[in-house]
């Protein structure tokens, strides 16, 4: 008998499933995946979830993943998750879907064309043939304005529409006015009707106003004489474009009787938003017929299957009624849809290592600890490792493009990394590798490959990043670049030589319309060449090397040629007086520096009495062919008549680009010297930067070269005829070398100093804003105390975030009921937030799951 509960025991001990986790390091950067597996010996349904939790290091949410996806990432297994079959007599409809469903079609033979109505249509539509993921997306039209998508500043009181604006600018676009804007399209969606809003008014009755995308263009109707609401709809062609799609909008009249508003002090932004809608409206039954589909149920089932093949689908909507037709290759039938039965498959861990960076949002937390805890929860068992994060280096890819040619070198770069970095390890994605913080490479075969570079600091803490690079022929680099970079640059053309005000000037002074020109007349003659070298009788390797020149060149137009240009942001002085921070640099008209200081009271007194300027800076992104670059434009009018030379100091700014003749830069000195302008100088420059630094332009008077007697000088013991009062400065080092803040000297500048305010009197005047903020944002602003989403009084006061206790036990039964039926968190919360229920809720509600199952983990009662 013995021997019998041995043997028992024994046969129960082999056939259960252990598992152990076991991480490569403890020490860790903050947000990092983990180096470490989870063994497991045993067979295990596909569908167990393994939970993760961090702890002893602050809050931590918990992550979840299902094995199946965790052995996928990991390319350990690729078959099924389940064996499908269907259930029920079928149907040939389904109406009135308020959430996801799940339901199969039955197949005998192969598919030759699918199609579907949808009808009663209230909300958004979505299909996912074989369950891994939507396939189609039908979003309908928006007949009300929305929130713009082309600027954060929009706000959104202007929608109303007023018959005036106050203080608004009224901008005229006969040229242009464009915004950018970013659009996020589904896998399947080939077109996109999208609505262009705008308010504009219309002093005349001849002319026209439109918009424009691309090659797309509508035009706004019934324009009035004060400020209108107006709105255009065109479809855009999504189909040889991967998302996210980046594009601009652009609002043009062809008469100057039309005016769109502006917000000052923004220079960019006209009143444009964009709606979106995907392949008509609602009002009306849906048909559509898509390859993509019928390829997504071919590629499924495999259509040399014999007998009965099930297709699952899911289906995901506020309510409607969806009507199948598939056509088979002999015949049309009315598909039948069947529920759903689903099959879990098992499979064997036995000596697989589950790799921990494969659980892909598992990181460590985002802030320094020690002694950090990491619990992996798996078939009722945990199982536990610690470690400690620290600071980690940021790793950083800079490559020349992302779509190069095979045999090309391509230059790495990871020298911006951050964080004190000792080592660079590169792995370039075909099984080599390379060190360094910039190093090259080129690969011998064609494809996409990613390549990782990981880094070190000197504590060993690693971090990595990869990036994705494309790899082809160089003549299918050239057959599918030149076209493309052609007619960007015929629409560049257009663009460049329609342009006005300060975004014309500051292209006139790049060059930048020549220079486009020039590169379309080189593109043109580029591919006309490579056709003829194509389409001749050369030999393969007296192609390739046409191909390199071709290659070489292309390369050279793509990075120095402009496609387009648009305003950041804008920044003007008026009636400045130039003497604020007042530097006299080394330059060529300067021989000596011995007199320094009598030249700077001199310059300094000159600009004080004689001089006023304008200074106009303007933030302009120029997007090359290839890449793109922020450059500040400057412009400046000075009111001096009497300058000999004007100096403007640029110790900030670098790659500087002069546009008047008279001013040439001088790049040892980092200085703008401007000559011979004569009355009311003005000039203008461009210096590569992507942030504004205000910049002083001064008059140097001619007495300084000429060797007349120095007009000011600070040793005549205040007995001098001419002040320096009234600069605005206060200070005992000021830049003239004179106390102006002491009182009882007769030095003293009463309307610069004025009456000193004890220092008693900032503090309580701190202390009152302070409090004010304060009390304005807890319990007048967005962020009172009495405001559900307020995060302060949740946690202090564990305010009720449901107005009966039914609610809260009514979403968590549903949210327990979802989990057990296999969908994720993502995919509950996304249903959830469409029937109205609030993140906070859901957050409170995962919260007390966690906890409950903490305590019960824990044996708390």
């Amino acid at each position: 008998m013995k021997k019998l509960a041995i043997l028992v025991f024994l046969v129960i001990f082999v056939s259960s499933v252990f598992a152990s986790l076991e991480l490569d390091r403890n020490i860790y950067g903050p947000s990092q995946n983990f180096d470490g597996v989870l063994k497991v010996n045993g067979t295990v349904d596909l569908d167990e979830v393994i939970k993760a939790d961090i702890k002893n290091c602050g809050s931590y949410d918990l992550k979840e993943i299902i094995l199946y996806d965790l052995l996928v990432n990991s390319s350990v297994y690729s078959g099924d998750f389940s064996n499908y079959s269907v259930s029920g007599s079928g149907s040939d409809s389904i109406s009135y879907v308020s959430e996801d469903n799940n339901y199969a079609f039955q197949i005998d033979n192969t598919l030759k064309n699918v199609s579907f109505n949808f009808s009663e249509n209230s909300g958004e539509v979505k299909i996912d043939i074989g369950l891994d993921g939507w396939d189609w997306n039908y979003l309908g039209e928006f007949s009300s304005w929305g929130s713009a998508v082309n600027s954060l500043d929009y706000d959104s009181s202007y929608a109303d529409y007023a018959p005036s604006y106050e203080g608004i600018n009224e901008v005229n676009p006969q040229i242009q006015k464009c915004s950018d804007f970013s659009l996020s399209v589904d896998e399947l969606q080939n077109e996109l009707l999208i609505k262009i809003n705008a308010v504009a008014k219309n002093s005349s009755s001849s002319g026209s106003l439109r918009a424009k995308i691309g090659d797309e263009t509508c035009y706004f109707n019934d324009v009035g004489l004060d400020w209108t609401s107006t709105s255009c709809n065109m479809t855009l062609d999504l189909s040889d474009e991967s998302s996210p799609i980046n594009l601009s909008v652009c609002v043009s009249a062809t008469s100057s009787g039309f005016f769109l508003p502006e917000v000052p002090p923004s220079t960019d932004y006209y009143f444009i938003s964009i709606n979106k809608a995907v392949y008509g409206d609602y009002s009306s039954d849906f048909s559509s017929s898509s390859s993509l589909l019928k390829s997504k149920i071919n590629d499924y089932y495999n259509s040399e299957c014999s007998g009965d093949c099930v297709v699952p689908f899911k289906l995901s909507g506020t309510s409607f009624s969806f009507d199948p037709t598939l056509n088979l290759f002999d015949e049309t039938v009315m598909s039948l849809i069947y529920d759903l039965d689903v099959d879990i498959l098992e499979y064997n861990l036995s000596g697989v290592d589950l790799d921990l960076s494969y659980f892909y949002d598992l990181v460590t937390p985002s802030s320094k600890d020690e002694d950090c805890k990491l619990e992996i929860e798996f078939l009722g068992e945990d199982y536990i490792s610690y470690f400690n994060v620290t600071d980690a280096p940021v790793p950083k890819i800079e490559v020349d493009s992302e779509y190069n040619a095979k045999n090309i070198p391509i230059t790495f770069d990871g020298s911006s990394s951050e964080g004190g970095v000792v080592s660079y390890l590169w792995d370039f994605g075909d099984n080599s590798s390379g060190s360094g913080a910039k190093v090259q490479h080129s690969y011998s075969s064609e494809g996409n490959f990613t390549v990782v570079l990981r880094v070190k600091d000197s504590r060993q803490v690693e971090s990595s990043i990869s990036k994705v690079i494309k790899i082809v022929s160089i003549a299918e680099v050239l057959e599918s670049e030149l076209p493309g970079m052609i007619v960007e640059l015929n629409d560049s053309v257009d663009f460049f030589s329609g342009l006005n005000g300060s975004l014309s000037d500051f292209s006139s002074g790049m060059r930048y319309s020549s220079l486009v020109g020039v590169s379309l007349d080189l593109l043109e003659r580029i591919q006309s060449n490579f056709s003829s070298v194509k389409n001749s009788n050369l030999s393969s390797s007296a192609k390739d090397l046409k191909y390199k020149e071709f290659f070489d060149e292309m390369i050279s137009i793509n990075t120095k040629t402009p496609k387009w240009i648009s305003s950041l942001y804008k920044k003007s002085h008026r009636d400045y007086t130039p003497v604020d921070n007042l530097k006299v640099p080394t330059f060529s008209k300067i021989i000596s520096m011995s007199n320094l200081l009598d030249i700077k009271n001199e310059i300094y007194l000159f600009n004080q009495r004689n001089v006023k300027g304008d200074y106009d800076y303007e933030l302009i992104n120029v997007d090359f062919l290839s890449g793109e670059s922020d450059y500040v434009y400057v412009s400046k009018s000075l009111s001096s008549s009497v300058g000999a030379e004007v100096i403007e100091n640029l110790e900030n700014y670098s790659s500087v680009n002069v546009f008047s003749s008279s001013c040439n830069y001088e790049n040892s000195s980092n200085v703008v010297l401007c000559s011979g302008l004569g009355s009311n100088p003005s000039f203008e420059y461009a210096a590569l930067s992507n942030s504004i630094v205000f910049t002083d332009a001064f008059v140097v008077p001619a007495s300084i070269y000429e060797g007349s007697e120095i007009l000011y000088r600070f040793d005549c013991n205040g007995t001098c005829d001419y002040g320096y009062c009234g600069d605005g400065k206060c200070s005992i080092f000021s830049d003239i070398g004179v106390n102006e803040s002491d009182s009882l000297n007769s030095n003293y500048c009463p309307q610069d100093c004025g009456k000193n305010i004890p220092k008693l009197w900032y503090i309580v005047l701190s202390i009152v804003l302070v409090f004010g903020i304060l009390w304005i944002n807890f319990y007048r602003g967005p962020g009172n105390f009495f405001d559900v989403s307020n995060f302060i009084s949740f946690k202090l006061f564990r305010k009720k975030l449901f107005m009966i206790e039914k609610d809260k036990i009514i979403l968590k039964t549903y949210v327990l009921r979802a989990s057990r039926e296999g969908f994720n968190e993502m995919e509950i919360r996304k249903a959830l937030y469409r029937k109205g229920w609030t993140v906070k809720q859901l957050d409170h509600i995962y919260e007390d799951i966690k906890r409950q199952k903490v305590y019960k983990s824990e044996g708390v009662k």
